[in-house]
Order: C-alpha cells, then sequence, then structure tokens
C-alpha cells in the first residue's frame, strides 16, 4: 500500500472539538473519524454518489480497504509532530513532570523514544515550548 503525507492548511480559524459533560475542550489535531467524513461530505457535495457507493463497497468487501486514514497532526516546515508514546522513555525517567507535559514531539524524538533510545530531556522540553508556539487557542463564550 502506498503511503502518502498530505498537508492542510486552513483560510482561517478552526475548531477541533472534544466532546464533554458541562466541559467542551479543544483538540489539537483532527482525528481520523472527523476527517474521513469531511472526505464523504465534501464527495457528495460535489455530486460523486455513485463514485461514493462503489468506494464504499469496497471497505466493507473481501480484502484490502481501498484508503486507510490517521488523525491529523501538527507540522511546521519539514518537522512533523507525533503524539506522545505511553512507553516509558530511555533517560527520561527522573524528568516526570516533564513527561506528564508533553502532548507532541518531532518524529526524530519519536523514533528515538519508542525504538529505547535515550531520549534528551533538554530537546524534549524545548519541543514542548515549540509545540505551544504552533497553535493558539482562544476561548469565546457562547
Amino acid at each position: 500500500m502506498q503511503h502518502w503525507l498530505v498537508r492542510l492548511w486552513f483560510a482561517g480559524p478552526i475548531h477541533f472539538g472534544e466532546a464533554g459533560i458541562g466541559e467542551e475542550t479543544t483538540n489539537v489535531t483532527l482525528r481520523s473519524d472527523s476527517l474521513y467524513s469531511a472526505i464523504w461530505s465534501i464527495w457528495g457535495r460535489y455530486g460523486l454518489q455513485p463514485a461514493i457507493d462503489d468506494l464504499l463497497a469496497r471497505f466493507t468487501g473481501e480484502g484490502e480497504a481501498p484508503f486507510l486514514l490517521s488523525s491529523t497532526f501538527l507540522f511546521e516546515g519539514d518537522t512533523y509532530y507525533l503524539p506522545r508514546p505511553s512507553l516509558p522513555a530511555q533517560g527520561l525517567e527522573q524528568h516526570g513532570k516533564i513527561v506528564k507535559q508533553t502532548r507532541c514531539v518531532p518524529l526524530a524524538l519519536f523514533r528515538a523514544w519508542t525504538s529505547g533510545l535515550p531520549v534528551d530531556p533538554e530537546a524534549l522540553e524545548k519541543a514542548n515550548q515549540r509545540v505551544d508556539e504552533l497553535y493558539a487557542r482562544n476561548l469565546r463564550p457562547r
């Protein structure tokens, strides 16, 4: 199966909501199910219904799905950020506070972390600061 990396840019502010009871929050990424729904919605809006029906049949039939989607992730230039791994990280045993504050890590740190290689706590802290600068959260009462 081919792998494609697609970068999404938005013309204006966006809101990726997270459901909650009395405490709605926002997320920095668009989940794969929402992205999947958006694709089908646009496809239908442009009158591609027969093509949609044929493609949907391929998802439910035998064999490999025509395509798979992941959630979206932050990026800056050629630096891609992935969610913090759930695995314990070598070199961060004494830095639990930094690890808890980490939401996303650059791809290079992600690979080291998931391969069991030592992760530099200073590099992780710098990455956390950069991620915080990549997006802005604003609260608007409704």
